[in-house]
Order: structure tokens, then C-alpha cells, then sequence
């Protein structure tokens, strides 16, 4: 007699059934007995979303390829990476793949193309490398160059004209405001347009700097690939020339458009003294130089340091080649020890000169502010011991106009 369960008591029983078979409920038993999870139909779920969700992960672009205007100006297309470092470690997942313009693949296959050309039209004796980097960086450089003439040109008229004008309106009597309101939004603007340049200058010269040296040091590691032999050059040499010749290339892609801008702006900052003073802020300002013969002896002494430098590190990875191609026999007869403090005393030579480099590289940079404060200081006592007057709109103009304002331009790069 067959009888029939309810619909609650059949559901009950498929439950019990699916405990019994190990919870696979949503899965489906094959020929050979086995379970095979049954595919469940979800009415979201499309192959546009998934394609759409896969491309999202796999983004990996460097940020600032994706960035706006504003957010290079701002910089502020790095500020998720500073929040996530200052949460907590940075991974190597937190990291983006660096951009395919800035890889060195690109930009030594455009360095090396023009290096064939300088060969191909001047010959090997004449051929020169360094304006095939001129030729490779000149974009850069020249818009760079443009960004920081506008950055000085807006910061000395905002300086010199409309804060002396601004001056003069608080201590007029009977002021106008639509004129005040004028000159704030005047001066506003400027600022805005100093600062704007100023940041897309650095990202710019930041960026074709590391694409420079990018350049020259695959350059340099493929040139050693196809030589069968040195030619007398050691294997220090060749560490040193992707090292330290490339951040000396870096410095000085860095610093090239700030070089030329320089001479811009003690033209413009003598024309302004001579303006506001007269004649004896020409005298002031003349005083740096004196500055630039010291700053070129500082550089000229940190580049021989950096060549003894060398030479010891070429000693240092030479016995380091000996002691690993060797370890076997320096293990045999307990050598280590000796090997160790000879390794450790050429070590700490190198580090003694790199100390040296380091100290006068920080004297030059600090003569900086020093200078500029007595150069200032200087043209004013100058002026009143003459028995000339200055008032306060005077000084306030001088000391925007001065050289000292924008002296970060007038430093000479470390090369």
C-alpha cells in the first residue's frame, strides 16, 4: 500500500537525504559516483561584469598615467600610497608597475637610435654622448625651462608691484575697495600661477631625469653584454658607471633647467634692486660673486673625492671576486678572519671619503641662506650709511625683488 507524504515531510526528507550525502545538496553525481558541483544560475551575474571586474584588478598602470591636470599640479595622485604607509608596512603588492614611458626598454631604444645617428654622421672620434642626452631630454628641459621663467617673472611682479601697490592702498586715507579688491585678486592669481608652475617644473624634471638614467644605464648594460672582454676596465669601474655616473646624470637633468633660468633671474633681480634702491643695491647684490668661485671649488673637491672613492671601491669588490671565486681554499686553511678585517679596513676607507663627500656637499648647500642674508644685510647698510632713507614699502619691495628670493635657482649641481 502505497502512501503518500506530505509536501512539508517530502522537503524534510530531500534535507535528510542531502545530509546523508555529505551537504552536496547543489551538487550532481557523475558515472564514476563522484560529486560535481552544479552551476547555479545568478541573474547579476553577466560575462560584461566579469569582464569589467577583471580589467579593474588587473589595472596596474602607474597612477600618475591615469591623473588629471590638477592632481599632477597637486601631486596629489601619490596621496592613497602616503595613506597606506602611514597605516601600517608597505607591501610589494602595494606598489604599481612603473609606466611603459618610463621603462628603460623605451627610452634606450630612442637613446641608442639617436647615439647610431651621431655615429653615422660624425664618426666615432667625434661623436659625442652628451648632446645625444641633449637631444634625447630637450622637450623636458625646454618646458621646464618656460614653467620656471613664468614662476619668476609672476613671483617678481607679484612681489614688487602689486605688493607695493597693496602697501600703499593700507596707508592711503581714503582707500577704494573695488581698486583693493583688485589688487587681492591680482596677487591671488599670481601666486596661483608661481605655485602652479613651480610643480609642474619639478614633476617634469623629476620625470625625464629618471627616464635619463633609465636610458643610459641600459645603454651601458648592454654595451657590456656584447664585449668579450673588459679592455682593462675593472669590474668596480662598471659598478661605479651605473651607479654613481647615473645619479650624476640625474642630477644633472635635474638641475640643467634651474642653471639656465639662473642667469634669468639675476638680470631681472639687478634690473628690480637698481629700481628700488638705485645704485647701491647693484653694489649688494653683487657680492655673490664672490659666491660662485667658492661653490665651484666645493664641486670641483667633491668631484675628486668621489674619484678616490672609486678607486677604493674598485679595491673593495676585487678581493670580494677573490675571497667567492676562492672560498674553498680560504675555508681550508681558516683564512677567514684576516680576510674579514682586510675587507672590513678597506670598508671603512671608503666610508671615511664618503663621510668627506657628504660634509662638504652639506657646507655648500648651507652657504646658501648665509650668503643671501648677508648680501641683504649688506646693501642695506650700504644704503643708509650713504645717507639715503627707506621706508617700509621700500625694504618689503627690496627684500621680494632680492636675488636671496629665488637663490635656489643659483646653486650649482653636484656633478
Amino acid at each position: 500500500m502505497n502512501s503518500t507524504k506530505p509536501m512539508h515531510l517530502k522537503g524534510n526528507a530531500n534535507q535528510n537525504n542531502d545530509d546523508r550525502e555529505g551537504n552536496h545538496g547543489n551538487s550532481r553525481r557523475d558515472s564514476s559516483g563522484s560529486y560535481q558541483e552544479a552551476t547555479v544560475y545568478n541573474p547579476t551575474y553577466t560575462k560584461s561584469n566579469s569582464r569589467k571586474k577583471k580589467k579593474r584588478n588587473t589595472d596596474t598602470r602607474l597612477p600618475i598615467d591615469k591623473a588629471s591636470w590638477f592632481s599632477i599640479l597637486t601631486f596629489s595622485w601619490v596621496t592613497p600610497l602616503f595613506i597606506k604607509g602611514w597605516k601600517g608596512t608597505l607591501k610589494t603588492e602595494d606598489l604599481t608597475v612603473a609606466s611603459y614611458k618610463d621603462s628603460s626598454e623605451m627610452n634606450s631604444h630612442r637613446l641608442e637610435t639617436r647615439w647610431a645617428h651621431i655615429l653615422t654622421k660624425h664618426g666615432s672620434k667625434d661623436a659625442s654622448l652628451f648632446s645625444a642626452l641633449l637631444y634625447a631630454m630637450r622637450s623636458g628641459v625646454i618646458c621646464s625651462t618656460i614653467a620656471l621663467t613664468i614662476s619668476t617673472s609672476t613671483s617678481l611682479v607679484s612681489s614688487t608691484v602689486v605688493m607695493r601697490r597693496l602697501i600703499a592702498f593700507t596707508q592711503s586715507p581714503e582707500p577704494d575697495f573695488f581698486y583693493g579688491s583688485l589688487l587681492v585678486v591680482l596677487f591671488t592669481s599670481l601666486e596661483f600661477t608661481r605655485t602652479a608652475c613651480v610643480s609642474f617644473a619639478l614633476y617634469l624634471t623629476e620625470r625625464v631625469a629618471g627616464r635619463i638614467r633609465a636610458a643610459l644605464v641600459a645603454m651601458v648594460y648592454h654595451k657590456i653584454l656584447r664585449l668579450r672582454s673588459l679592455k682593462g676596465k675593472s669590474v668596480g669601474e662598471l659598478i661605479n658607471l651605473c651607479t654613481n655616473d647615473g645619479q650624476r646624470v640625474f642630477d644633472l637633468c635635474r638641475s640643467l633647467p634651474m642653471g639656465i633660468v639662473g642667469i634669468f633671474i639675476c638680470v631681472l633681480s639687478l634690473i628690480a634692486s637698481y629700481v628700488i634702491l638705485g645704485w647701491t643695491a647693484v653694489l649688494g647684490t653683487t657680492s655673490y660673486i664672490v659666491f660662485y668661485p667658492l661653490q665651484m671649488f666645493l664641486s670641483k673637491l667633491i668631484t675628486r673625492f668621489r674619484q678616490h672613492c672609486i678607486k677604493i671601491t674598485d679595491k673593495r669588490v676585487r678581493l670580494m671576486s677573490e675571497v667567492i671565486t676562492c672560498i674553498k681554499l680560504i675555508k681550508m686553511y681558516a683564512w677567514e678572519i684576516p680576510f674579514a678585517k682586510q675587507i672590513g679596513a678597506i670598508r671603512n676607507q671608503e666610508r671615511s671619503v664618503l663621510e668627506k663627500t657628504g660634509y662638504v656637499q652639506s657646507l655648500s648647500t648651507s652657504m646658501l641662506p648665509v650668503v643671501s642674508i648677508m648680501s641683504a644685510s649688506f646693501t642695506i647698510i650700504l644704503h643708509t650709511s650713504l645717507g639715503y632713507d627707506i621706508d617700509v614699502a621700500q625694504l618689503s619691495e627690496f627684500q621680494n625683488s632680492d636675488i636671496r628670493r629665488n637663490s635656489r635657482f643659483l646653486t650649482l649641481p653636484k656633478i
